[in-house]
C-alpha cells in the first residue's frame, strides 16, 4: 500500500473514529490485530526511512526521502491515540490485557520497547503516549520499571536530544494522585534513577526537577532529603555555569512560595517577600546546607583550575535566601567560613575582574546591611580588621568589562568598610590612612558617571573619616585635621577642575569646613580649579539640554563665594590680590557670572553671583571693573537699541503666580547666556503700591 504524507492523518483519524463506535467496532480492530499492524508500518518506516510516492505525472514510482521532522508528529498523532485506546479496551475483567501475542510483542514484549522509544523520540502525541504506558502499566510494576528503565537509557545514549524523554517524564509522574486504578507510583521509579541521569545531563535533570517539587511532594521531600549528596558537587565544583545556575534554581523551587521562585530572576530580587511558616522552614533548611558549604567552597578558588566565577552562583543564590534579618543573623557562626574563603584566595590575586569575588562581596554586604550584630562580629575579630582593606582592584576605565565589574564590585565593598566605620571609631581612624583608601579617592572619585554608586560610598566614608564628635580627643582631632589636609593635598594635585566638577564639589563640601581649610585651598590652587568647574557647568547650563546641573552650579558658586571672602579678609601678609588675580580664567568667570543675572535663573543663583561680583569687587576692585564695565556697558547699550527686548523668564515676578522650582531649564532658557537686570516697565503687572506683595517680590529680585 502506498501512502502519502498528507493522507495519513484522515486515514489514522478514519480508524480512530470507527473503534470509537462501540465495544464490536473496537474488538474487530483488536482481532484483525491492527496494533501490531500500524506499529510495524510505524517502525518499518523508521527502518527505511522514507515513503513512497506515486508521481502524478509520471506513471514510474519514486522513492522520496521522507521528511520526518514534519511528517511523523502530525499525520501519526491518530495512530498513537488509536493504539492507546484499543489497548485498554483490550483489558478483561481480571485486569489483565487480552491481545494477541503479536500485538503486545510488538508494544511491551520486546527488549527496549523499539516502538514505545522510537515515538517518544519523535515526539509524537506525548499525552496518548502517556495513555498508553499507563494501559500496559495498571496492576504491572515489573512492566512500569522496565519502560522507565527505557527511558532514563534513552537519555544517556542521547543527552544532547533528550527533552521529549523528560516531557514523558513529566506526563508521568503528574498523575500520581489522581490516576486510574492500578497505576504503580511512577514518581519513585523515575526518582530512583534521577542521580543516575544527572551525571549525563545534570541540567536537564536540574530544570526537570526545579518544575516537579513545587507540586509534586514526593520530589520535593527526595530532593530536600538527598541535598547534601550531590549539592557540592554541581553547585560549586561543575565546570559548567548553566549547570550551576540550575541547580541553584532547584534550590529556590524547593521554597513552597510563587512569589519566591518569581522573584529570583528579576532586577529587584529582595523586595518583600512574605512566606508562610511552612516556606520558612524549607527556606531556613536549604539555607543553613548553603552556609555549611562555604567550608568547601575554599576547594575552588584557585584561578588556574576553577576560573574566576566557578562560586558565583553560589553566592547569588545566598545572597537571594538572606530575605529578612532572621538568616542574616543566621550567618553569623559562619563569618570566620567566609573571611577564610575570602582571604587571600579572593582578596589578592590580580585579577580585574573576579566574580567569585565580587559575588561574594555582594553577599557580605548584603548581610550586615541593617543588621549591626554581623558588622560587630567583623570588627571583634583582628585579623580581619587587619587586613579588610587589601583588595586589588583594575581602574581601567577604557575597558568597558572591568568598568561593569567595578560599577557592581565596588559600592558592595566600600558599603561593607562603611558599615564597620559606622560602629567603630578606631577602625575608622584605622582606615582613613590606608593606602587602598588614598588609591580609591584618587582613582574612583574622579568617575562618578561610571562608578555612581562606588563614588557615593566613597564620599560617606570620607565624612566618616573628617567627621568630629563632642567626645573625640585631642589625639583624634590631631588625625582628622592630617586627613582633611591629606585628602585636600590629593585633590588640588591631580584633579582636572574642566572634567571633575562633580568630584571637587562633594570633596570640597566634606574636607572644607573653616577658613583654615580654606587658606588651604587657596594657596594651593584651588581657586583656579574653582575657576575651570565653573566654566564647565556654565556652559553645561546652558547648552546640554540633558543635564540638570542647576544645583551643582549653585553649590560650585556658594564654595566660591566662602574662598573669596575667606581671600579678602586673609590677615595674612601675602598677596592675596595676587592669588585671585594669577588664575588665568579670572576674566572669563567675570563675563560667565554677570550672563547669570537674567529672568531665567532662580533668585538664589542671581544672589550668589551678586555676592561673589561683590566679594571679587572689594578684593581688586579696579581690575574687576575694568571687565565689568565694558560688559554692563555693552548689555545696556543693547538693550536700549533692542525694540525687541528678549522676553521675560519664568521667574520673573508675576502677579498671581508662584515661581517655578528649582532646575526648569530644559523647557525654558535664553537663547544665549545674557544679562537681564533691566526694570522692564511695559511688563510691570500693576502699578506700584496696588499689589503689596508683587511689589516685595519685584523688589527681592532687583534688589537682592
Amino acid at each position: 500500500v502506498l501512502f502519502r504524507s498528507k493522507h495519513l492523518t484522515e486515514y489514522f483519524a478514519l480508524l480512530y473514529e470507527f473503534s470509537k463506535m462501540g465495544e464490536d467496532e473496537s474488538q474487530f480492530l483488536i482481532s484483525i490485530h491492527a496494533i501490531s499492524t500500524m506499529v510495524n508500518f510505524y517502525l518499518g518506516q523508521k527502518s527505511h526511512d522514507y515513503v513512497e510516492v506515486v508521481s502524478e505525472e509520471e506513471e514510474e514510482e519514486e522513492v522520496v526521502p521522507l521528511p520526518t521532522d514534519k511528517y511523523k508528529p502530525q499525520s501519526l498523532d491518530k495512530m498513537i491515540t488509536l493504539i492507546a485506546l484499543l489497548v485498554e479496551k483490550s483489558r478483561g475483567p481480571d485486569h489483565n490485557l487480552r491481545l494477541s501475542a503479536a500485538d503486545y510483542s510488538v508494544i511491551a514484549g520486546t527488549k527496549g520497547f523499539p516502538f514505545l522509544f522510537q515515538q517518544i523520540k519523535d515526539c509524537i502525541n506525548l499525552h496518548q503516549t502517556r495513555n498508553l504506558i499507563f494501559s500496559l502499566c495498571r496492576w504491572n510494576e515489573r512492566l512500569a520499571s522496565h519502560i522507565v528503565a527505557m527511558i532514563f537509557s534513552a537519555i544517556h545514549k542521547f543527552s544532547d536530544m533528550c527533552q521529549p524523554f523528560f516531557k514523558l517524564l513529566t506526563l508521568l509522574v503528574e498523575v500520581t494522585n489522581v490516576g486510574p486504578p492500578g497505576l504503580p507510583c511512577f514518581t519513585e521509579l523515575v526518582l530512583a534513577r534521577m542521580l543516575e541521569v544527572m551525571e549525563v545531563t545534570p541540567q536537564s535533570a536540574f530544570d526537570w526537577l526545579a518544575m516537579q517539587v513545587p507540586r509534586n511532594k514526593i520530589a520535593h521531600a527526595w530532593v530536600m532529603t538527598g541535598l547534601e549528596n550531590w549539592l557540592q558537587h554541581y553547585l560549586l565544583a561543575h565546570n559548567n555555569q548553566r549547570v550551576r545556575s540550575a541547580a541553584a534554581y532547584l534550590l529556590v523551587a524547593l521554597v513552597p512560595s510563587t512569589q519566591f521562585r518569581q522573584c529570583y530572576r528579576t532586577a529587584r530580587p529582595h523586595k518583600e517577600v512574605i512566606l508562610t511558616p511552612e516556606a520558612q522552614a524549607v527556606l531556613h533548611q536549604v539555607y543553613t546546607v548553603l552556609l555549611r558549604l562555604l567550608k568547601v567552597a575554599r576547594q575552588y578558588t584557585e584561578i588556574t583550575q576553577h576560573g574566576s566565577s566557578k562560586l558565583s552562583a553560589y553566592f547569588a543564590l545566598l545572597n537571594y535566601f538572606a530575605i529578612s534579618r532572621t538568616e542574616k543573623l543566621m550567618f553569623g557562626p559562619y563569618l570566620l567560613d567566609l573571611w577564610q574563603l575570602f582571604h587571600p584566595k579572593l582578596s589578592e590575586p590580580g585579577i580585574p575582574v573576579h566574580h567569585n569575588k565580587q559575588a561574594l562581596l555582594m553577599f557580605w554586604y548584603h548581610v550586615c546591611t541593617d543588621c549591626p550584630e554581623n558588622v560587630q562580629l567583623v570588627l571583634q575579630n583582628a585579623h580581619i580588621i587587619k587586613n579588610i582593606a587589601f583588595n586589588y582592584i583594575l581602574a581601567d576605565h577604557e575597558d568597558q568589562e572591568v568598568v561593569l565589574f567595578n560599577r557592581t564590585m565596588l559600592p558592595a565593598y566600600y558599603g561593607l568598610l562603611r558599615l564597620c566605620c559606622q560602629l567603630s571609631r578606631p577602625f575608622t581612624r584605622q582606615l582613613a590612612t590606608h593606602q587602598n583608601l588614598t588609591w580609591a579617592f584618587k582613582n574612583i572619585t574622579p568617575h562618578p558617571t561610571q562608578y555612581a554608586m562606588a563614588v557615593d560610598e566613597l564620599f560617606k566614608l570620607m565624612s566618616l573619616f573628617a567627621a568630629k564628635y563632642p567626645d573625640s580627643t585631642e589625639h583624634e582631632i590631631i588625625e582628622i585635621n592630617a586627613f582633611r589636609k591629606q585628602a585636600l593635598q590629593l585633590y588640588l594635585q591631580f584633579l582636572d577642575g574642566r572634567s571633575s566638577w562633580a568630584t571637587l564639589i562633594s570633596a570640597f563640601r566634606i574636607l572644607v569646613e573653616n577658613d583654615e581649610d580654606r587658606h588651604f585651598v587657596l594657596y594651593n590652587g584651588g581657586l583656579q580649579m574653582c575657576f575651570e568647574s565653573f566654566h564647565t557647568l556654565h556652559v553645561m547650563y546652558h547648552e546640554a539640554t540633558a543635564c540638570h546641573v542647576a544645583g551643582d552650579l549653585l553649590e560650585l558658586l556658594t564654595i566660591l563665594v566662602d574662598l573669596v571672602k575667606c581671600l579678602r579678609t586673609c590677615r595674612d601678609s601675602k598677596d592675596v590680590r595676587g592669588v585671585f588675580l594669577g588664575c588665568k580664567d579670572w576674566m572669563d568667570v567675570l563675563r560667565k557670572l554677570v550672563t547669570l543675572l537674567n529672568t531665567y535663573n532662580p533668585n538664589d543663583m542671581r544672589t550668589l553671583c551678586i555676592d561673589l561680583l561683590k566679594e571679587l569687587l572689594l578684593l581688586a576692585p579696579t581690575d574687576v571693573l575694568s571687565v565689568l564695565v565694558p560688559v554692563l556697558t555693552h548689555c545696556h547699550a543693547a538693550f536700549q537699541d533692542n525694540n525687541n527686548a528678549m522676553p521675560m523668564g519664568p521667574y520673573f515676578p508675576r502677579q498671581g503666580h508662584k515661581l517655578p522650582p528649582l532646575g526648569l531649564k530644559a523647557n525654558a532658557r535664553p537663547l544665549r547666556p545674557m544679562v537681564q537686570m533691566a526694570v522692564p516697565h511695559n511688563q510691570i503687572d500693576v502699578a506700584k503700591g496696588v499689589d503689596p506683595e508683587y511689589d516685595q517680590a519685584l523688589h527681592q529680585f532687583y534688589a537682592p
